[in-house]
């Protein structure tokens, strides 16, 4: 026997103005002539069911995994119910590590302030985080580090207590119910050729290098936080799923909560809504993850400036933000940058290359309304969330950064890690960005 999670509204969310910038990111890259409400509704339409069984939402990772998937998927527009046994949803298993409350009331509140309810009806997608239910079936698996996404058959089941692997299924997942909503789409609009021929699922297994989690659990000590918006909101719903992990954050931004938010802002709900978001995020502190929200922007904080914490994070969606950051950060820093489907998250320490190494031009948005699509900023705050974590407690011999070219491709070695170049252009003009200009001019002597 299985129980329903449903949403009972007492609002109603429009839908169009919800998905504005998932709207122009298929405008923008994938269907140049569809019109919006096109758009929409091939969205909105898409009924997914997601279900699990006892054995997959026994581990952390695998109930990481449930909850990550349903707002990735939801935050599509689709129209999402998720089936459980009833003996897990009625247990009181936290989603979140201090969140004293059952599975599934938890999962109803957050259909409750999502985009469209569940709808009756037979579902177009089914992901299962177990065994298939058909041959069309997204089967996702994994452990702490690891995602697997099949069709049609096992991915393997869900075991460890690190939530990456879930982010990373999550964010799979989620692409592969974008893509069932372009096959929809492409039947009756033109599709960018360069699309023509990835609308296939596409089965992946996606893997992080692993490391070892202290017994006594991770302390991040003090760490500051640049923006609130989407891959902030990823950073902290990733770090919320490490088990006995502790920090004093602080989140920098002067924005407030708005509809087109919901379309990736992962703890966001309907009630955040023309909230400021550090007001929001300062919510969701518990004794040990202690959030404060700093109220102003930035750039014009020079009291915050001057002070940093050991650890920086950036999330904005602008590379003078990431520069400023890095001028004042006085250790560690990392950046999580998004680009229409393109993923770029990287580590920097004093004296290797900078932030402004990796970002020293300011993007060309040709569009006011940025393009953005729920699992692209969701895979940016996992992979974010991963490498703050691994750097308090197995600090690497090298700083990497981790590119995703195509989020909605997710598909073999698609994870590209590889170490933080320094560049000669560096508009900060860093200690090795300076080292490597004046290689150049030795060899070129």
């Amino acid at each position: 026997m299985a129980v329903s999670a449903t949403a009972h509204r007492d609002h109603v969310i429009d839908a169009a103005a919800a998905l504005d910038r998932t709207v122009a990111l298929f405008q923008a890259d994938l269907f140049p002539g569809a019109d919006a409400a096109t758009i929409v509704r091939a969205l909105t339409s898409t009924r997914v069911t997601v279900t699990a069984d006892t054995a997959s939402l026994g581990s952390p990772t695998g109930r990481a995994a449930l909850v990550g998937t349903v707002s990735t998927v939801a935050r599509l527009g689709a129209a999402v119910s998720i089936v459980l046994p009833v003996t897990v949803a009625n247990d009181r298993i936290p989603p979140l590590i201090a969140a004293r409350v059952t599975l599934k009331s938890a999962l109803d509140e957050l259909l409750n302030s999502l985009i469209t309810p569940p709808s009756a009806g037979e579902a177009d997608v089914v992901i299962s985080l177990s065994v298939p239910v058909d041959e069309d079936t997204i089967c996702i698996g994994g452990d702490g580090f690891t995602a697997r996404l099949a069709i049609g058959e096992s991915a393997g089941g869900w075991s460890g207590r690190e939530p990456y692997g879930a982010g990373l299924a999550a964010a799979a997942a989620g692409a592969e119910v974008a893509r069932h909503a372009m096959r929809h789409l492409a039947s009756v609009v033109a599709i960018a050729p360069h699309y023509r021929d990835k609308l296939l699922p596409r089965p992946t297994v996606l893997s992080l290098p692993a490391f070892d989690t202290p017994s006594g659990g991770v302390d991040l000590g003090a760490l500051d936080i640049v923006s609130a918006g989407a891959v902030t909101h990823a950073v902290l719903f990733t770090l919320m799923r490490v088990a006995d992990l502790a920090a004093y954050i602080r989140v920098i931004d002067d924005d407030i909560g708005e509809i087109h938010h919901l379309n990736r802002y992962e703890l966001l709900k309907v009630q955040g809504l023309d909230v400021p978001k550090t007001i929001l995020l300062e919510s969701f502190s518990t004794p040990q993850l202690h959030i404060r929200g700093i109220q102003t922007r930035f750039t014009d904080a020079s009291d915050l400036r001057d002070s940093l914490a050991p650890r920086v994070l950036v999330g904005a969606d602008n590379v003078q933000a990431r520069q400023d950051a890095q001028s004042y950060a006085p250790g560690w820093l990392g950046v999580g940058a998004t680009g229409h489907l393109e993923i770029a998250v990287s580590e920097h320490e004093p004296g290797g290359p900078c932030a402004a190494c990796k970002h020293a031009t300011a993007e060309h948005h040709r569009h006011q309304r940025f393009p953005t699509i729920s699992f692209v900023s969701s895979l940016s705050g996992t992979l974010l969330a991963y490498l703050t974590v691994r750097d308090a407690v197995s600090p690497p011999t090298r700083r990497e950064q981790i590119s995703v070219l195509d989020a909605l491709n997710l598909a073999g070695a698609t994870l590209h890690i590889e170490p933080v170049q320094p560049n000669p252009l560096c508009p900060l003009r860093c200690i090795a960005s300076a080292r490597r200009l004046g290689a150049i001019a030795h060899h070129s002597a």
